[in-house]
């Protein structure tokens, strides 16, 4: 019977507790190594949270906070990783100070070397502010294998690769972003203008079509498909996307100097010699302004 059974301090059919475990334990005094794990532990927190309020400073462009907040986490944890992805985006994009960012890149890498986006940034840094394409493409690639795929890898390899002048190489990437990513814009550019230079301009043709289906107000489409046309001695069509472009981009000094060329081949002297007043003007100004 349930009464019998409390009388006898049992619970539903448990065994009664024996007196020594009825009585509160005393808390076990922590080793050594469990504070240190615990020490170690804490700081690793606090340098997270330090480097995810360091990203959102740095994306608001809140520079000295953010780098105060890198600094910080480092000094808690000396081989934060995340702190020295978002320190060296944040010499790179803002502070303009690309060997710091290169430094802090390398330690990114040598601590997370598994990371495909520790080698995209340092490709990125390498092509568009060191001026070094051949490292980027070793870098784009590494990136690459650790996460295929990756539609911007494959952009900025194409870019390395257009800017060494491989333009086969440059094609497959371009092409390898758009399997990726079929609405980006910048390859379908890129790809048009490395099928104009192999001397394939209606496929280039193609790309802008694309382009200008997905981005109806892209200035510089209609200039690009414009050269193409003109390359291929399609004047008419040539000449309405150079008033397009223009339309869209009216401070574009290429787009004049391009249309006043085809008038030049059109044999309309005076139009030309506007559009070339205009193109040099444009660019003494945007000159003035670097």
């Amino acid at each position: 019977m349930l009464g019998a059974a409390t009388a006898k301090g049992t619970l539903s059919g448990l065994e009664p507790l024996s007196a020594a475990a009825a009585q509160p334990t005393a808390p076990v005094p922590a080793s050594a190594d469990g504070r240190k794990a615990e020490r170690r532990k804490k700081k690793h927190e606090d340098a997270a949270a330090l480097c995810q309020r360091g990203d959102l400073n740095r994306q608001l462009k809140h520079v000295e906070q953010a780098l105060a907040d890198y600094d910080q986490a480092l000094a808690l944890d000396k081989h934060c990783a995340d702190a020295f992805a978002g320190r060296g985006r944040l010499y790179a994009e803002l502070l303009k100070q690309p060997e710091k960012a290169l430094a802090d890149f390398n330690r990114w890498v040598k601590h997370r070397a598994e990371a495909p986006e520790a080698y995209f940034w340092r490709a990125k840094l390498y092509a568009e502010h060191l001026g070094e394409p051949k490292k980027a493409v070793a870098d784009f690639t590494q990136s690459l294998t650790l996460k295929p795929g990756l539609a911007a890898a494959y952009f900025g390899r194409g870019l390395a690769y257009h800017g060494l002048n491989e333009l086969r190489k440059a094609l497959a990437d371009y092409t390898g972003t758009l399997e990726c990513d079929p609405a980006h814009v910048s390859a379908l550019m890129q790809r048009g203008k490395v099928y104009g230079e192999l001397a394939q301009p209606d496929k280039g043709i193609a790309d802008f079509d694309q382009a200008i289906r997905l981005d109806g107000d892209n200035a510089e489409a209609y200039l690009q498909r414009g050269l193409l046309h003109q390359q291929m001695s399609r004047l008419s069509p040539a000449l309405e996307d150079f008033k397009t472009a223009i339309a869209l981009n009216p401070d574009s000094a290429q787009a004049y100097y391009s249309r006043g060329k085809l008038y030049v081949a059109m044999g309309q002297a005076k139009k030309a010699r506007k559009d070339f007043d205009r193109a040099i003007a444009l660019e003494q100004g945007q000159t003035k302004t670097r």
